[in-house]
């Protein structure tokens, strides 16, 4: 979890409060040290005082959102401002929840509770577990089969696919470990690695996303 706060007595109940839920804190006092951190790395969330020196807390949440790595990340909006409009315009620059200071521990940590759910949501969203897939696939004219190595509920990484060009789609059929009934998908081909080809959903039925989204949850509590 990122947090940007330059006052040391908010920031020292932010990480006393963040530790009861076993998180790794990364703490910044500088919006611009906090800009490059959020530009290179993934954060299960994004917690942001406003008032910041250098690069405005707004500012740094409307760049999150731009970015790959943070555009589902929940963002909590931290300020002093009392102004009627301040939390209209968090909320529009991508803001997921807004505090407001002077912060009390038990609204902190009732707070903290709700995004905690929210950051478990977002990681099952963006989370991949190994699988061994036979997969059915054809992209244009070709046909073939892969072996389906990691699958979530956003997309599924082939293994020895033929070369495949980024942005093609992909239509394919699998079936989840343990189950009968084949699930039919169609893809975009994103990153390919060596042997591995990453394929995300554009087209998968609500049914099949649950099947998926039971599966990757299973694979959490195992």
């Amino acid at each position: 979890m990122l947090v940007v706060e330059d006052d040391e007595l908010s920031l020292n109940l932010l990480q006393s409060v963040l530790e009861t839920f076993e998180v790794e804190v990364h703490s910044f006092s500088s919006g611009r040290a906090a800009r490059t951190a959020i530009g290179e790395r993934a954060f299960d969330c994004l917690c942001l005082d406003l008032e910041m020196p250098e690069v405005h807390g707004f500012e740094l949440a409307r760049e999150a959102r731009k970015s790959q790595l943070h555009h589902s990340t929940p963002i909590i909006i931290i300020t002093g401002r009392d102004q009627r409009d301040t939390m209209k315009e968090s909320f529009a620059v991508g803001g997921t929840f807004f505090l407001q200071k002077p912060v009390d521990r038990a609204t902190l940590r009732k707070l903290l509770s709700t995004a905690w759910g929210t950051m478990l949501e977002a990681r099952r969203r963006t989370a991949l577990v190994p699988v061994q897939l036979d997969t059915s696939c054809r992209s244009g004219k070709h046909v073939f089969h892969a072996a389906a190595v990691a699958i979530g509920q956003q997309e599924i990484m082939l293994e020895a696919a033929p070369a495949l060009s980024q942005g093609s789609q992909v239509q394919m059929t699998f079936t989840l470990p343990g189950e009968k009934s084949e699930i039919r998908a169609s893809g975009s081909v994103g990153v390919v690695a060596g042997r591995r080809t990453r394929v995300r959903f554009i087209e998968l039925n609500r049914a099949d996303l649950a099947r998926i989204r039971e599966l990757v949850i299973e694979s959490e509590a195992s």
